[in-house]
C-alpha cells in the first residue's frame, strides 16, 4: 500500500503540461494519463508500444529510488519486459473499458514485481 501512495504522490508532483496550444491546451504528464479508449488505438503501433514501455521503465526507476532512500526493498526490475508491461496494460483496458487511465495497470504490474533480494 505505501508503494501506490508513493507512486500516487509521485505522479502528483511531477504533473507537467507538456505542450500547449490555442486557448484550450494539450495537457498531459506520460502515457500513464492516456485513457483505455486511447491506448486501444495506438497499442498495436511501435510509438504506443514504445511510449508505455518507457514512461514505464522511468515510474518504476522512480519508485526503486524512493524504495532505496526509505531503506525498503526495491522492486526486480528483471522481469519487467516489453512483453510484460504491454501485457498488463492490455488486460487492464480489457478488464476496465472506457475512460480508465492506464498507470493502475503499470501500479499493480510493479506490486506484482519480486523484491531484490
Amino acid at each position: 500500500m505505501r508503494l501506490v501512495i508513493a507512486a500516487f504522490l509521485l505522479l502528483l508532483i511531477s504533473s507537467y503540461p507538456v505542450h500547449a496550444e490555442g486557448e484550450k491546451g494539450l495537457w498531459g504528464s506520460g502515457m500513464g494519463f492516456i485513457t483505455c479508449d486511447a491506448w486501444r488505438k495506438i497499442e498495436g503501433t511501435e510509438t504506443g508500444q514504445m511510449g508505455l514501455v518507457s514512461w514505464a521503465f522511468g515510474f518504476v526507476t522512480a519508485i526503486n529510488v524512493d524504495l532505496y532512500n526509505s531503506e525498503t526493498p526495491q522492486k526486480n526490475i528483471e522481469f519487467f519486459t516489453k512483453d510484460y508491461i504491454l501485457g498488463r496494460a492490455s488486460k487492464y483496458c480489457s478488464e476496465n473499458k472506457g475512460q480508465e487511465v492506464l498507470w493502475p495497470a503499470i501500479i499493480y504490474a510493479i506490486n506484482d514485481l519480486p523484491n531484490v533480494e
